[in-house]
């Protein structure tokens, strides 16, 4: 996953910069475990906890596991990536941590 976390976050960024997605990413952390910080910047207030927001969640994910197949091909496919998200509290009520498990 180290390996290729860099072009992973350049996906993103790429879907955001193509309007394809609300979403930009950053990698705050390039060993493992990896995380990247995600901003929405439809800036959505979710007030409650994530679990409570199923459909976003859901779009978050199918946004990251997107990019990690088209990064990762068979690999993903062979060896699935896990992922946990949690709110960035401390950057913005915008800011999600995705960390790859």
């Amino acid at each position: 996953m180290e390996a290729d976390l860099n072009q992973i976050v350049r996906c993103l960024n790429q879907d955001f910069k193509q309007q394809k997605t609300v979403f930009s990413a950053m990698a705050l952390k390039e060993t493992n475990p990896c995380i990247v910080l995600m901003e929405d910047h439809r800036k959505r207030r979710l007030n409650d906890a994530l679990y409570q927001y199923p459909d976003f969640i859901a779009e978050l994910e199918s946004l990251i596991y997107r990019c990690l197949i088209d990064v990762r091909g068979a690999r993903e496919s062979a060896s699935p990536s896990e992922i946990f998200i949690s709110k960035a509290q401390l950057y913005s009520p915008y800011h999600y941590l995705v960390t790859f498990l």
